[in-house]
């Protein structure tokens, strides 16, 4: 017996009860699952895939030029700026 009254399942017999027995496969999608939330390839490909979406979404790659370029690279932008306009 545990603390709490139950059963103790250390002492319970190894084989298989009807209902374990009666559990379905898992499916391909759920086993992939399983690997691929572990491996550090998958995470990687999926860390990309998320943030390439985003990027794609929120139009992160157009840049407001109304502001002196201060939205690209901050002060660096702005320098870049005013090397590429010239004195």
């Amino acid at each position: 017996m545990l603390l709490f009254g139950g059963p103790d399942l250390r002492m319970a017999d190894a084989t298989p009860t009807t209902q374990e027995s009666a559990l379905p496969p898992l499916s391909f999608a759920r086993r992939w699952w399983e690997k691929a939330r572990t491996s550090l390839f998958w995470m990687v490909v999926l860390a990309f895939a998320l943030r390439f979406g985003w990027i794609l979404i929120a139009h992160t790659y157009k840049f407001r030029t109304n502001d002196n370029n201060f939205s690209f690279g901050w002060e660096m932008g702005r320098i870049g700026h005013s090397l590429a306009m010239g004195p």
